[in-house]
C-alpha cells in the first residue's frame, strides 16, 4: 500500500509523456502513462477510488460507464494468468511492458512484449480507451453496497 501512494505521489509529481517516445515502465507506471498520454491527465487523481471498481479491488454493481471501464479493466487482469499467459497473478501490477505514444494513442509493442506483457498492455489500453469515452470527473461516486454517493473530487473541478 505506501509503495502504491509513494509511486501515485511520484507521478504526480512527474508526469511527461512525450508523443512518440516507447516507454518500458513497470505495471502500474505504465498504466498512469498510458493514461496520461491518452487523457493528458494523471488517471491516478481523476480514477482512483471512483465507483466500485476504480481502485484496488472491486465488487457491486459499477455506479457508470467509467467504472464499467475499471470493472473491464479488472476482468482483464483477472484473465491474465489463465488466458494472457502470466504465471502469477502479481504480475500484472509489477511486469514491465512497452508501448509508444502517438498522437495520444497508445500503441502496445507486440516484438518487445511477451505474451503476459502484451495481455497486461492490451488490458490498460482498453481501458484508457474506454475511459476516454466520457468526460472527466469532477466527482467521484463512492460505491456502498447497491447504495452510491457522490463526492467531491479532492482535487477539486480538475481541467484538462
Amino acid at each position: 500500500m505506501h509503495f502504491v501512494l509513494v509511486a501515485s505521489l511520484l507521478f504526480c509529481l512527474i508526469y511527461n509523456v512525450p508523443t512518440g517516445e516507447a516507454y518500458g515502465h513497470f505495471g502500474l507506471i505504465n498504466f498512469f502513462t498510458m493514461t496520461y498520454c491518452r487523457l493528458r491527465v494523471n488517471g491516478l487523481c481523476y480514477y482512483n477510488g471512483y465507483g466500485c471498481y476504480c481502485g484496488l479491488g472491486g465488487s457491486g454493481t459499477p455506479v457508470d460507464g467509467i467504472d464499467r471501464c475499471c470493472m473491464e479493466h479488472d476482468k482483464c487482469y483477472g484473465e491474465a494468468v489463465t488466458k494472457g499467459g502470466c504465471l502469477f497473478e502479481i504480475q500484472q501490477y509489477l511486469a514491465r511492458y512497452h508501448y509508444v505514444c502517438i498522437r495520444h494513442r497508445p500503441y502496445c509493442l507486440k516484438a518487445k512484449n511477451n505474451p503476459c506483457r502484451q495481455w497486461i498492455c492490451e488490458c490498460d489500453r482498453a481501458a484508457v480507451n474506454c475511459f476516454a469515452k466520457y468526460p472527466l470527473p469532477t466527482t467521484k461516486p463512492i460505491c456502498k453496497d447497491a447504495n452510491t454517493t457522490t463526492t467531491p473530487s479532492p482535487f477539486g473541478k480538475l481541467d484538462k
